[in-house]
């Protein structure tokens, strides 16, 4: 949107979708305004769903999402 016009949107996903998005755009290689955006979805979903997304940790430091089988990026600064 022009002018950084705010807007609400909807977005549906089912787990699978949302797992593979928070893996892929919340490593320390993505944008950082849509990591930030995936970090606040992926604390939702942590809530509402914490087995689901259990093998995803928020580093706040960093300002990335660490995944279990994403061993690399634990030592990445």
């Amino acid at each position: 949107l022009p002018n950084a016009v705010q807007s609400e949107i909807v977005v549906t996903a089912n787990f699978r979708e949302w797992r593979h998005v928070i893996a892929l755009r919340g490593r320390a290689d993505a944008q950082w305004e849509i990591r930030r955006t995936i970090i606040e979805i992926l604390k939702i979903l942590k809530e509402r769903a914490p087995t689901v997304f259990e093998d995803f940790e928020i580093d706040g430091g960093r300002q990335l999402v660490l995944h279990a089988g994403d061993a690399g990026e634990r030592g990445k600064d």
